[in-house]
């Protein structure tokens, strides 16, 4: 199945049915975090089969500005460091598992840590590190998954539902350009040539097989809709430039943007990896941007 036909399946869950999954699927999740774990550094994920337990611990402090999403069982996304790349990479395979969730028909949702206390958070990994996210994951209450809702940023979309950690809910695309009005920046606001600010030709994205590309990629969740990120293509590589990235928030949009941009783009024929990159700031219409990964095509 086409990775962006299966995004139009995908929806951020917020309730759940009470009952706990089936051995079987908590084994093969278990097998999915070893999967991931093995190419990992700094990074573990944490499963917590207690939900009742978590969710009494969390009530009032995690969650969306504090309602705390009340579920059978939560993944906890432990890192040892809160460097930019860790930040980024724990996002990336943050939305890899959710994926994996999905494929087991479980709904999941993110759970944002930033304002729970640090003892809190020490009592719940138990060891050295720290955890600024966790997914709350289970059986949907709904049957039907397809319910589409509009939410802040995105009214008049026509998109179906996407996983994040965001307070609202983001929403996917369908097969081509929506005939309302859209909140998302056009292609030609996100991606440019060679330097930021510089317009790219959309024929030679076109010519390039890279404007489907873009096109589903600007759809990718960011916080509250902020899409902080840029894409700047030049001869064989794209850039990926983040706003403000001081920000973790941001951050944590560029690793999701890459797991979604890197699994379209192996649909639509493209072999390449993202590679982290650490460079200088660039100042660009009176903001600040930083190139944090690389993408050759």
């Amino acid at each position: 199945m086409k990775f962006y036909n299966f995004l139009k399946k995908r929806q951020s869950v917020r309730e759940f049915k009470p009952q706990e999954i089936s051995n079987g699927k908590m084994k093969k999740l278990k097998d999915e975090f070893k999967n991931l774990e093995s190419n990992l550094t700094n990074i573990e994920f944490i499963l917590f089969e207690n939900g009742e337990e978590i969710y009494n611990k969390l009530e009032g402090l995690g969650g969306y500005s504090g309602v705390m999403i009340k579920a059978p069982h939560y993944i906890g996304l432990k890192i040892e460091k809160n460097d930019d790349d860790t930040i980024i990479n724990s996002s990336y395979y943050m939305e890899k598992l959710i994926t994996e969730l999905a494929k087991l028909n479980l709904g999941s949702c993110w759970i944002n840590l930033g304002v729970v206390p640090k003892e809190i958070i020490s009592k719940l990994i138990k060891e050295k590190g720290t955890m600024n996210f966790m997914i709350a994951f289970g059986i949907p209450r709904d049957e039907i998954l397809s319910k589409v809702t509009n939410s802040e940023g995105l009214n008049d979309e026509n998109l179906k539902y996407l996983n994040t950690y965001r307070y609202s809910n983001e929403l996917k695309v369908e097969d081509g350009p929506s005939t309302s009005k859209s909140s998302r920046m056009a292609i030609e606001d996100i991606v440019f040539k060679e330097k930021l600010g510089q317009n790219i030709n959309m024929d030679e994205l076109d010519q390039r097989g890279l404007e489907k590309l873009f096109y589903y990629t600007r759809y990718a969740p960011s916080n509250k809709n902020t899409q902080p990120w840029r894409f700047i293509v030049k001869n064989d590589k794209i850039s990926l430039a983040i706003l403000n990235p001081d920000h973790k928030e941001n951050l944590t949009d560029a690793g999701i943007v890459m797991y979604y941009f890197e699994k379209m783009a192996y649909d639509l024929g493209f072999n390449g990896k993202w590679k982290l990159k650490d460079s200088d700031y660039i100042e660009y219409d009176n903001n600040k941007y930083k190139i944090v990964a690389e993408f050759n095509i």
